[in-house]
């Protein structure tokens, strides 16, 4: 799959004063970070409901399946299975909420696009397009920037990484 997330604004350097202030209880550039995040979230919402394999994956029903602790036989006692179901049958979700409530972090539910646990690994293409002389200058600090980027992308883990923000009703699930 491959596609493109637009970005249009201020990238400070993760070395830079917090915006969040004094005693927010804010981490590095938190609030920065996490500005970063909404603005991503409508784009990567509208991925899952565009891209056909993403759109079909998030809308189809399933239901978690514990197997038995007596299997003896594949796949294994106590193994988590996710299981195609009809709509309305009991315990049915949508793949998207099964994602999500295994992605609860600071009071909210996430559905990263990648993640460990789902074995799915990608790689980025980065235009980076600034309004100044060639190099980088004092400002520079370019690994840095980068750096306040990927935490952008990433899921908040503590609620400090939010930056003071809240959610919205629209962010549950949050796209990251």
């Amino acid at each position: 799959m491959e596609f493109r997330l637009f970005y249009k604004g201020t990238l400070p350097a993760e070395k830079c004063k917090d915006t969040a202030g004094p005693g927010s209880g804010a981490v590095g550039r938190a609030r920065d970070k996490h500005r970063l995040r909404k603005y991503f979230h409508p784009q990567l919402r509208e991925l899952w409901k565009q891209d056909p394999g993403l759109h079909e994956q998030a809308e189809s029903y399933f239901r978690i399946h514990v197997t038995p602790a007596n299997k003896v036989d594949y796949p294994g006692p106590g193994v988590r299975q996710i299981v195609p179901v009809m709509r309305g049958e009991p315990l049915a979700k949508r793949y998207i909420d099964h994602i999500a409530d295994a992605h609860v972090y600071c009071g909210n539910r996430f559905v990263p696009l990648v993640s460990e646990s789902g074995g799915f690994t990608c790689s980025l293409d980065i235009l980076f397009l600034r309004r100044q002389a060639p190099g980088f200058g004092e400002k520079g600090d370019i690994d840095n920037r980068i750096k306040v980027l990927f935490d952008g992308l990433r899921v908040p883990k503590k609620k400090a990484e939010l930056g003071g923000y809240s959610f919205e009703p629209d962010e549950d699930p949050f796209f990251v």
